[in-house]
């Protein structure tokens, strides 16, 4: 267990902190471990290719087909160097070396980022010796090309969002809702405290944004209009459970300029036993608004 961590529970579990015993146990059991990230403002002759950044030109290898969706090349969001979090990844769930890259649409029309089962790429590499900065396809969109930002890793914690599914049961066992919610925010300014650092919206694993578990099962099944969600509702809430988040980040962000097409936090997920075999091409894309 990591001093961090050892901090955060023995501050929950102090006299202090006045609630039921057991009602402390059962919210730290769902204290998740997460990989949090924080930019700055870069470029790319000052980042070494296989770095993790946003923006810019993206290091790929020779033989990578730049993904399309309506014959049109996908935006260039960034990519994450896995060797460079891997000491943050405390249960190992992913790889500890390689680099996830991505893209995504734009809608000119709108404009904005586009999110629907084919018009996102998720892409992972194992050998990043492999790689070299790649020129943008002709007909790139150019005012889709993102300024460059570089990314710095931190370990992190959190719970899972107070009105998700993972706390239905345990809010039954209080005596009154009004009690889970205080002890659920004061375990939240614990782990501020100790870390430094609030609720985050670019983080590595962790727990998803608020719902963005149930909209990573509306991709997968590409639900596009209510009818199809009302349809699916019951399955879908099933399948949600079932979905680990790799990666989010705010469009939002003050060192990148993504909020131009964006307002919100991107996320991917996967699976579980997706994530388990590695199978990164069978991530789904999701979007929850601010």
């Amino acid at each position: 267990m990591s001093n961090k961590l050892s901090q955060i529970i023995a501050q929950i579990n102090s006299d202090k902190l006045i609630y039921e015993i057991n009602d402390k146990q059962e919210l730290i059991k769902l204290i998740r471990p997460a990989i949090g990230f924080r930019t700055d403002k870069s470029s790319d002759n000052d980042l070494e290719i296989g770095k993790s950044k946003f923006g810019g030109q993206p290091d790929l290898p020779k033989s990578f087909v730049w993904p399309t969706y309506n014959n049109e090349p996908l935006t260039f969001c960034g990519q994450f160097n896995c060797s460079e979090f891997t000491h943050f990844d405390i249960e190992k769930q992913l790889p500890p070396k390689g680099i996830f890259s991505v893209f995504t649409f734009i809608d000119k029309n709108h404009p904005g980022f586009l999110i629907n089962k084919n018009s996102f790429h998720f892409s992972y590499f194992d050998n990043i010796e492999d790689l070299q900065r790649t020129d943008f396809p002709v007909n790139y969109f150019k005012e889709g090309i993102f300024e460059t930002a570089s990314i710095e890793y931190f370990e992190h914690y959190n719970l899972p969002w107070a009105n998700g599914f993972k706390f239905e049961e345990i809010k039954q066992n209080f005596i009154n809702i009004e009690s889970f919610y205080l002890l659920e925010s004061d375990i939240n300014e614990i782990i501020r405290n100790v870390t430094g650092q609030g609720y985050l919206t670019n983080q590595i694993l962790g727990e998803n944004y608020v719902d963005m578990d149930l909209s990573f099962v509306e991709t997968k099944l590409d639900i596009r209009t209510q009818e199809d969600f009302q349809k699916n509702v019951n399955s879908m809430l099933e399948m949600r459970k079932n979905f680990v988040p790799i990666i989010q980040f705010s469009y939002n962000d003050p060192n990148t300029n993504m909020d131009r097409f964006g307002d919100g936090t991107a996320g991917f997920g996967l699976e579980v036993d997706d994530l388990t075999n590695l199978e990164f091409l069978k991530v789904s894309m999701g979007f929850q608004p601010y």
